[in-house]
């Protein structure tokens, strides 16, 4: 037989279909068409444990049609967003399929999209292999898994949305469902940190779950290796995977296991949020002219006094920051919204492009005199600042979007490009640059 193209991608990116000897295994034929075997006749191919028989012109029955197009519409460009639409954590799969919320991100996608990242982790990581892969699917190579190498980790960390906890605890336990791969939870983190988790080899892969800025109904998942973020090819291979484990679970005919809305099931509960905390601090003492790496730097370098800063964090998974600058000697009493929450009492989802949030932040400054204001979305991978005019009447707004840099491997860092503009800042007040705040922050090079 030949393994699929799309299937084989999930193990070896760029590589083609190759032929395998026949094998004792059944697959669906709305999965994968019978295909030839090695006499040359077509093998017979099975359904096993449910009858159905609402089938329509392509075999497929239209409950498993309706889970398929549901997993395949939450794609969005490098990432998986869409809208949280709970189910019953158990009973039968056709619960799944009873869903009518265009675009739902369903506890059930967030298990089959954990178990297809675990299989292209576990390849893409050098911790498993392709015929390891093809062994758990062809019961005469052996046995399970033999080609294995060491545990494969995945870091999983989320923003305040209250639908996060129900998320991480079916992708996680989607991610424990292949074997060799073990999952972490960190609770409450930022995007750019769950990606720091994998550079600093915490983990192999990583995946925040997230809808960024989007409105409070909606989630997703932003996904990570050592490499960098997963790209639009690689949505699509994942989301290929998707499918193939959400037929699986069709044919057994019940859901995968649940814990609830309150509680994540994982090997380890992690705190990996300090070390990042400390990568900040040891930015903003680079770019304040320290070299310092001490980690009780801190207690006797403050470059940020006599700097004002006000930090909007939005209810969203930045707060931190405020900490580090304090830390560092900055008047950080003014800072409003640091307490992560999944309803955004304070004005809506953070979003430093949106009016409430600018408005807000910039009344705040104006009252306090701040030297800066600066705003987080949800997941504190875009920022925005509130920069004082040299006159000293009016207040700028300027905004990071989705600000990359190569210095930090090009992720989209919003309170890395917060560090830049702070240390910036820090030199002007120190009398170290003799030009303002804004001439300096539209000099960086692009």
């Amino acid at each position: 037989m030949k393994l699929t193209t799309s299937l084989l991608a999930l193990a070896l990116p760029g590589a083609s279909a190759f032929s395998l000897p026949p094998s004792k295994a059944t697959f669906r034929t709305d999965v994968l068409k019978a295909l030839p075997s090695k006499e040359g006749q077509s093998e017979k191919v099975t359904r096993r444990n449910i009858v159905v028989t609402d089938c329509d012109n392509s075999n497929t029955p239209p409950s498993l049609s309706k889970i398929v197009k549901a997993i395949d519409s939450i794609k969005s460009g490098s990432d998986i967003r869409g809208t949280f639409t709970d189910h019953l954590a158990i009973g039968t799969i056709l619960n799944v399929s009873q869903v009518s919320v265009d675009k739902a991100l369903t506890p059930f996608a967030a298990y089959c999209y954990g178990a297809a990242f675990a299989q292209m982790v576990q390849i893409r990581s050098g911790k498993g292999s392709a015929l390891s892969y093809i062994a758990r699917n062809f019961d005469e190579w052996g046995d399970e898994g033999f080609l294995k190498k060491s545990q494969t980790v995945i870091s999983v960390g989320r923003d305040p949305r209250n639908s996060g906890v129900r998320l991480a605890d079916a992708f996680c336990r989607g991610l424990e469902s292949v074997d060799g791969v073990t999952s972490q939870y960190t609770g409450i983190a930022s995007t750019p940190a769950m990606f720091e988790f994998c550079r600093s080899n915490k983990c192999d892969g990583s995946v925040m779950i997230t809808a960024s800025h989007l409105p409070e109904d909606r989630n997703g998942m932003k996904f990570f290796t050592k490499n960098g973020g997963l790209t639009k090819a690689d949505i699509e291979i994942l989301a290929d995977g998707a499918t193939k484990c959400a037929c699986q679970w069709y044919d057994i005919g019940i859901l995968p296991p649940s814990s609830g809305k309150e509680v994540v099931f994982c090997s380890s509960l992690v705190n990996y949020m300090p070390s990042y905390e400390e990568f900040l601090r040891n930015a903003i003492l680079h770019e304040c002219g320290s070299n310092s790496k001490s980690s009780t730097a801190s207690l006797t370098t403050l470059p940020l006094s006599g700097l004002r800063i006000v930090l909007n964090a939005g209810n969203g998974s930045g707060y931190f920051f405020n900490k580090i600058l304090k830390d560092l000697g900055a008047d950080v009493s003014n800072s409003i919204h640091l307490t992560p929450d999944g309803t955004f009492p304070a004005s809506g989802v953070p979003n430093p492009e949106y009016s409430a949030m600018i408005d807000e932040t910039k009344s705040v400054c104006e009252e306090c005199e701040a030297d800066i204001g600066i705003m987080l979305d949800t997941d504190a991978d875009r920022c925005g600042f509130i920069v004082p005019r040299s006159d000293g009447t009016t207040l700028r707004y300027e905004t990071s979007g989705h600000c990359a840099m190569r210095e930090n491997g090009y992720l989209d860092v919003g309170k890395y490009t917060a560090v830049k503009v702070i240390g910036l800042l820090a030199k002007v007040k120190d009398g170290k640059s003799d030009a303002s705040l804004l001439d300096l922050i539209s000099d960086l090079e692009e």
